[in-house]
């Protein structure tokens, strides 16, 4: 089963998995991963592995591995166009059905203005582990280079400048 980190965009932005490894290079790693992992030793050990192993690589999509040979890591795609129309009907149906507030109206006022979505999808175990840390570093950026929010795992939304506050959190 797969899991997704959404960002909608209000600019284009383009996927470049040079600067993805920049982003995760130069980011805190460590005190992203704490919030994952039980102890501290397993937040080195589970770094230190992918570290050594990781791999941007670009075939049409963007893939960051970082397990070796024991599984697939997470892929970076876009999508443009009558694409991001029905996207956005489906982040609208999922999260935001009967959702009222100030955060939920700033996120159908940003849907509305929607160019592309960029999705990263992972496996479930990763999306509670270096999976959601890595793509939750690379969301970020592309939200913050292209004036979006980052919806994870279709239940939490969040605004690059705040990435601690959630904008709205689906029941």
């Amino acid at each position: 089963m797969a899991e997704w980190i959404s960002v909608y965009c209000r600019e284009s932005v383009e996927l470049d998995g040079a600067e993805m490894w920049d982003w995760i290079s130069s980011a805190d790693l460590w005190t992203l991963a704490e919030g994952f992992f039980a102890s501290a030793d397993e937040v080195e050990v589970a770094l230190e592995d992918a570290l050594v192993n990781l791999q941007i690589t670009a075939e049409p999509d963007i893939c960051v591995e970082w397990k070796g040979q024991r599984g697939r890591g997470i892929r970076i795609s876009d999508v443009t166009g009558a694409e991001v129309v029905a996207q956005v009907g489906e982040a609208l149906g999922e999260s935001l059905i009967g959702a009222v507030g100030p955060g939920a109206d700033r996120i159908r006022a940003h849907l509305a203005a929607t160019t592309q979505v960029v999705n990263i999808e992972m496996a479930a175990d990763d999306s509670h582990g270096l999976g959601a840390v890595f793509g939750s570093v690379i969301a970020l950026r592309i939200a913050e280079y292209s004036q979006g929010l980052v919806w994870y795992f279709d239940t939490e939304w969040v605004d690059p400048d705040k990435p601690a506050e959630a904008l709205w959190t689906a029941a």
